[in-house]
């Protein structure tokens, strides 16, 4: 399968978007593209470095089993393909 530029962008921002309840998310994404470099935040959200150590695993729950993310593979592949 081949990742495209997009393809890796959507499952970074699906990752963010993840991160907060969806009626916030408008409120707290950011993101900012300067010399052709791309930052996104969210605000009051950090990322542990240790989570790179359980890359490819999920956060999600049995109950959440029908959301995207629930296997946790996007974030490892759109990392390796960054």
């Amino acid at each position: 399968m081949y990742w495209s530029k997009y393809k890796v962008l959507r499952d970074f921002i699906q990752n963010f978007y993840d991160s907060v309840p969806n009626h916030e998310f408008h409120q707290r994404f950011n993101f900012n593209l300067e010399d052709d470099k791309l930052v996104m935040s969210i605000k009051n959200i950090g990322f542990n470095y240790e989570w790179l150590m359980h890359i490819g695993a999920s956060t999600k729950r049995e109950s959440e089993k029908k959301h995207a993310g629930y296997f946790g593979e996007g974030f490892k592949i759109a990392s390796l393909c960054a």
